[in-house]
């Protein structure tokens, strides 16, 4: 168990999506709404090219192995596509909309990737799935079921930018939903506990687990500093994003922000 690296590995080399000015605020929104696929944006029929690379991650091994065959389907719709031999997909979407990603393949967790566009294409993004056996470790570890019933899990790793660095998580983050929940968060040696507040070095993960379905939001506090969204949602204040959670889906975020002094 102790050789679990970490479980999200979500990657985006384009444009982030919003910028949080993490500081102390405490104010509090409704989270846990619920939600389907994703808020239609303003785009007014607008669309952006978006290409992904899914890869396997497992414990112990290359981080970016390419996979094949697995089916990234625009949530909600038939704006479907397979990974070809080098793991790639290329999807049409609407441009200035928060949209859902879902990633199915034969043998690993459901992944649900959600992303904020522009008016810009995005290209480089990857999307990491994890096998059900990684995942029945992890939860067994938290004391909750795997695949989850009537419920999904989320995940959030905050990087110091670039975040393809595997050991740059930071320390002293605190992630809070704003509405009650199981918070986790990765120790020292990548391990899912209950048992500290904040994350740590080298991971910098944090999450929930049995979350209903609908749209949670976290605030950031604690060392956060000038942290941008990457893979989540814009939230209501200048400190939170928001995330959507399926049943039965692990739903993968991303932040990066300001290295701790």
């Amino acid at each position: 168990m102790n050789s679990i690296k970490r479980v999200v590995m979500v990657v985006v080399l384009g444009s982030a999506s919003a910028l949080i000015g993490c500081g102390s605020s405490n104010e509090e929104s409704t989270g846990g709404t619920p939600g389907g696929g994703g808020s239609g944006g303003d785009g007014g029929g607008a669309t952006v090219q978006l290409a992904v690379q899914v890869i396997a991650f497992e414990p112990g091994l290359d981080m970016n192995v390419p996979f094949e065959g697995a089916e990234v389907c625009l949530a909600d719709t038939d704006n479907c596509d397979t990974s070809d031999a080098e793991g790639n997909i290329e999807l049409e979407v609407p441009a200035r909309s928060e949209l859902e990603l879902l990633v199915n393949a034969a043998d690993f967790s459901p992944v649900l990737t959600p992303i904020a566009t522009a008016d810009e294409d995005l290209a480089d993004l990857l999307a990491p799935i994890i096998s059900e056996a990684t995942l029945t470790l992890l939860a067994g570890a938290l004391g909750t079921p795997y695949p989850p019933v009537g419920t999904g899990y989320l995940a959030v790793s905050a990087v110091v930018a670039p975040i393809a660095d595997v050991a740059n998580g930071i320390a002293g983050i605190t992630m809070t939903p704003t509405e009650e929940a199981a918070v986790y968060y990765l120790d020292e040696n990548e391990f899912p506990t209950y048992d500290i507040s904040a994350t740590t070095e080298p991971s910098g993960v944090g999450g929930l687990v049995e979350v209903a379905p609908g749209t949670w939001e976290i605030e950031l506090g604690g060392t956060a500093s000038n942290c941008v969204i990457v893979e989540g949602w814009p939230g209501s204040t200048a400190t939170s994003a928001r995330f959507p959670i399926r049943e039965g889906y692990f739903t993968q975020g991303f932040v990066t922000c300001d290295p701790v002094p």
